[in-house]
């Protein structure tokens, strides 16, 4: 399920009132301002745009080279 508009969420009415009736929207929209996100890091810098699936290997790639660098 996605949502084309935001203010509207899917599920069921226990879902809608547990995180109120002031929703702007739930994940899996297809609208840019609800699927855009962040990542911090301190393991270092991460490249300027990344899809969900390579979040993981990334970081995981920056812990290989600070393990490396401690050697």
């Amino acid at each position: 399920i996605a949502g084309l508009r935001s203010g509207y969420c899917h599920g069921s009415r226990f879902f809608y009132e547990a995180i109120g009736k002031g929703v702007a929207s739930t994940h899996g929209g297809l609208r840019r301002d609800t699927s855009t996100t962040f990542v911090m890091s301190m393991l270092g810098d991460l490249p300027p745009a990344l899809r969900s699936q390579d979040i993981l290997p990334a970081l995981a790639r920056l812990r290989e080279v600070r393990q490396r660098s401690a050697e």
